[in-house]
């Protein structure tokens, strides 16, 4: 007997370093609608030209921005599930060649970046669980700014939680060698140093 799936693609969405979050496809979503100032201003400056009198670079700079929105429009669809072939293509190409690390970045000033940065330095370890759940509570209303301090929030506490358990699994191997050498010294009578 087949199986029969009435759509076969997977839709599966990137994240980068395990870090868990039910926000994802919101995240992805927030920060491809996202514009800066620059880029307004750019698209307001260009409407009356002709694509003719444009350089080489403003037209790179168009069409970056272009494919951006383009992408932030298949995004929902790729959520529902309901993305044409051609349309699950391009949103997949574009996950595999980004990280959302590297793609939220991109759409930050270098002084955002640095206030999120600071933002998560000031806080201490045991603050992480508790602004992470404040900041979760009320997600829909986090500018880009905040979700990305969101963000490396969660990566930063990701990153304690892979170093304790490194530490206990380093613990026990420790002592489960001590076991056995003690094991292995009273069953067949070797020495322990």
């Amino acid at each position: 007997m087949a199986l029969h799936f009435s759509n076969p693609m997977i839709y599966g969405v990137r994240w980068d370093s395990a870090v868990k979050s039910k926000f994802l496809m919101q995240t992805w979503m927030k920060f491809a609608e996202y514009l800066r100032e620059d880029e307004k201003e750019f698209l307001e400056t260009i409407k009356d030209k002709n694509a003719l009198d444009l350089s080489v670079q403003e037209l790179e700079k168009y069409k970056s921005i272009k494919n951006q929105i383009e992408f932030s429009k298949l995004l929902p669809k790729y959520e529902q599930h309901n993305c044409t072939r051609e349309e699950y293509d391009l949103v997949s190409d574009f996950f595999d060649k980004n990280s959302l690390k590297d793609f939220m970045r991109s759409r930050l000033t270098d002084e955002e970046v640095r206030e999120s940065l600071d933002i998560v330095d000031d806080l201490k370890d045991e603050e992480l669980p508790a602004f992470i759940k404040e900041q979760e509570s009320v997600y829909d209303n986090l500018s880009v700014s905040q979700t990305y301090t969101l963000y490396l929030a969660n990566s930063r506490l990701k990153y304690i939680d892979d170093c304790e358990f490194n530490e206990r699994m380093r613990r026990e191997t420790i002592e489960r060698n001590q076991a056995l050498i003690r094991s292995l010294a009273r069953d067949y009578g070797f020495r322990v140093f």
